[in-house]
């Protein structure tokens, strides 16, 4: 799904392809159809598929489940998180770290409020290892970029975090490991930072509502998410919304949704397996949620659309006006044989 803030990673794959998005808004606009007239030569109201003209049907793929790579280790530990761990030489001395977190503002309590991605902003300002600008200053201590803005994505569905590090100081191997764990349960969230974070995220709201291509965007990832479970949680928020946020709500987010069986390890370095393995193990095996009751997760469901949608978005102060004529497609399942290849035959396309 769309992802905002931080490293900006807009797909909206899974609803329709289109131009690039990244966080809010769209003008309305009707479905529309290449010819209004039914069979028995009657018209069409406008907007309306034709009646006895069915959709061409999807075609049924390839159910073969694809193999996993042979060096690839997958496991799970007993509290729930699953770990994805790959030993690799190329370009050598290297480690790169994901923890990859179940929720994004598809999760939010307010759909609009961006309780995630401020959370994942949040999740910067120190942690109970390593309060306030320690974390900071430790990390480039030990050689490893960071910042909000290299470091972390949100979308409607996951928060990402990334590290990177080098192999040859052991300690920056430790310390990478121990911050991803520290993000996964022990972020203080320190009322007075949120508002300096707001701040940020206000920035982030400018450029995405304001500069041109923002609004472009904007514009056409509500296009891309109405009638759907999407609509409305705009991974970035409302302006109004996330300036009424608190602390006390994010904490709610986060241990609501960063519990061990909503979150995935993925490693792959210079490291032998059973190396990466252990650091995972120490780390993560004793962590548990910090909640009695989780909520089941949200509904994901996207029915297909059958009939196309359409968009032109006309700005005065732009000499170039925007048309788009989209179709909504299937999600197919990347595990599968089939599902790869028409995910390569769309992107061909």
């Amino acid at each position: 799904m769309v992802a905002t803030a931080c490293a900006d990673g807009p797909d909206l794959g899974d609803l329709a392809d289109g131009p690039p998005r990244d966080s809010t808004g769209s003008l309305p606009a009707p479905p529309v159809v290449d010819d209004p007239a039914t069979p028995d030569g009657s018209e069409v109201p406008a907007g309306a598929w034709p009646a006895g003209v069915p959709p061409a049907p999807a075609p049924s793929p390839d159910p073969t489940p694809l193999p996993v790579d042979d060096d690839v280790r997958i496991g799970t530990l007993d509290n729930g998180l699953t770990y994805l761990l790959r030993s690799n030489g190329t370009p050598g001395a290297s480690l790169d770290l994901r923890l990859v977190v179940d929720a994004g503002s598809l999760h939010q309590e307010v759909p609009d409020d961006g309780s995630a991605h401020v959370l994942e902003h949040m999740l910067f300002n120190g942690t109970e290892r390593f309060p306030g600008n320690e974390l900071t200053t430790r990390l480039q201590q030990l050689g490893i970029s960071f910042g909000a803005d290299v470091n972390a994505f949100t979308s409607y569905d996951e928060t990402v975090y990334l590290l990177g590090a080098t192999t040859f100081d052991r300690g920056a191997v430790d310390t990478a490991f121990d911050v991803l764990a520290e993000w996964a349960a022990r972020a203080t969230l320190v009322a007075d930072d949120l508002a300096a974070e707001i701040g940020v995220v206000r920035d982030e709201l400018r450029q995405s509502r304001e500069t041109l291509d923002g609004i472009v965007q904007t514009r056409f990832e509500e296009l891309y998410t109405r009638g759907t479970v999407y609509e409305e949680r705009v991974v970035i928020g409302d302006p109004e919304r996330v300036e009424q946020l608190d602390a006390e709500t994010l904490r709610r987010f986060y241990d609501t949704w960063y519990r061990p069986d909503t979150m995935a390890v993925v490693a792959v370095g210079d490291l032998p397996l059973d190396v990466l393995e252990e650091a995972v193990v120490e780390r993560f095996a004793e962590l548990t949620p910090r909640i009695d009751d989780p909520p089941p997760a949200p509904d994901r469901t996207v029915p297909l659309d059958p009939a196309p949608r359409a968009e032109v978005l006309v700005l005065p102060d732009n000499p170039v006006d925007y048309l788009s004529l989209d179709l909504q497609l299937p999600v197919w399942d990347l595990g599968t044989v089939g599902g790869e290849r028409m995910a390569i035959v769309e992107e061909a396309v």
